[in-house]
């Protein structure tokens, strides 16, 4: 049986990308969760600087090329805001 036992920089970069969302999702949960307000502002600064790398990351596999982003259409974006609406309406 062959391992493979080095990745490419492309599977490197969205492994990265993907590390940094979870990493941003633990911020985000322990600010929301947190009473002590120094916390929550280390926290948040913390989620800022985590922000910043993604859109780092995500500059540069634009510049490979690398990205898979896809245009929404109006039609699209109107039909997940009604849903999240409809959601929002349940809840209150």
């Amino acid at each position: 049986m062959h391992y493979q036992t080095s990745f490419t920089e492309k599977e490197l970069i969205k492994d990265l990308l993907l590390s940094e969302k979870q990493v941003a999702s633990a911020y985000i949960l322990g600010i929301s969760e947190s009473s002590c307000d120094d916390f929550k502002n280390l926290l948040t600064q913390c989620e800022q600087n985590i922000s910043k790398n993604q859109e780092d990351i995500l500059n540069a596999m634009d510049q490979r090329g690398w990205d898979n982003i896809t245009l929404s259409s109006i039609q699209d974006i109107k039909s997940i805001k009604n849903q999240f609406n409809m959601l929002k309406n349940q809840l209150i």
